[in-house]
């Protein structure tokens, strides 16, 4: 293969991984976009959902104050009903047991009066009426503490607040919805996020491939450019072509011959350029110098 059809394989393939490192970026700058975009709607998820918590602890708060409160308030109706039933209870007894008593003083004194002892009779009955007196009091009191008892529940159901939850389960609700949201956008960004850490390694594995072409390219680049310097000093040398003179002189090969041209006006062939042409043995067969005029004595025989 010559040198100048590898120096054209190099570029193609230079130009092949410049390509796949351009599309690879523009792969991976989309990923960086939709994953910015990701990441911005999962941090505005993350504000909904921390709205929605505090709104929930908000309301969850209310209610056990509410709960807290009516607590308070049939806890003190509890006391009252307790303590009040206790005193009943003791009192009832004690009312029971007068009760007997007036009865049993009631009866002593029938029998007194029936069987002949009338003087014993009125001693009874006052006993008896003692003891009624002292019954009727006690269930007065009995009263008292049974209206007490249904006063002080009236009171709290009048007091104690309504506790209503609706509150508190729609912002339970809401936070739960603002979860499931966050959840599926923070999914999201990480899915986006593993692409486009792929993305960045395939885009800085083809930036290295694009890199080692650019560089091989380049090195044969100068080695070919080498090699053309060197034939063409080569040519000018056997054209006898004085320094002055190369740097614009123009070289021509063709079929069997190769053409120097140099020292021109304006150009290396312009008005009065010299002319040199040698065979395909590198033989100068024609040579007319600058400025000098054309004819067959610039012919040169090769013997």
């Amino acid at each position: 293969m010559l040198k100048d059809d590898e120096l054209s394989l190099l570029e193609s393939i230079k130009q092949r991984k410049y390509e796949e490192k351009q599309a690879a970026w523009e792969v991976y700058a989309d990923l960086r976009e939709r994953c910015g975009n990701a990441y911005s709607a999962m941090q505005d998820a993350w504000q909904e959902l921390a709205f929605a918590r505090d709104e929930m602890n908000r309301e969850y708060e209310k209610m056990q104050k509410a709960s807290e409160c009516y607590r308070q308030v049939w806890d003190e109706y509890g006391k009252i009903r307790d303590s009040n039933n206790d005193t009943i209870k003791s009192l009832q007894d004690e009312a029971s047991s007068e009760h007997r008593q007036m009865a049993d003083c009631f009866e002593h004194a029938r029998v007194s009066y029936e069987y002949g002892d009338k003087s014993e009779a009125p001693v009874w009955s006052r006993r008896g009426y003692v003891h009624k007196k002292r019954r009727d009091e006690l269930n007065c009191e009995i009263q008292k503490l049974g209206g007490e008892v249904k006063a002080a529940k009236q009171d709290a159901e009048l007091r104690a607040p309504k506790i209503d939850t609706s509150a508190f389960y729609s912002a339970k609700t809401s936070f739960e919805n603002a979860k499931s949201h966050y959840e599926a956008m923070k999914l999201e960004f990480d899915r986006l996020n593993e692409k486009r850490n792929q993305a960045k390694i395939e885009l800085d594995l083809a930036k290295k491939e694009f890199i080692r072409a650019n560089e091989e390219f380049k090195k044969k680049s100068e080695e070919v450019r080498t090699k053309k310097q060197k034939e063409r000093d080569r040519v000018l040398d056997i054209a006898g072509v004085c320094w002055p003179e190369r740097g614009d002189a123009k070289i021509v090969k063709r079929s069997d011959t190769t053409h120097v041209y140099y020292g021109g006006i304006d150009s290396a062939d312009g008005d009065g350029h010299g002319h040199v042409v040698l065979d395909r043995f590198n033989n100068v067969i024609y040579e007319r110098g600058m400025h000098e005029n054309h004819g067959k004595q610039n012919y040169i025989k090769i013997w």
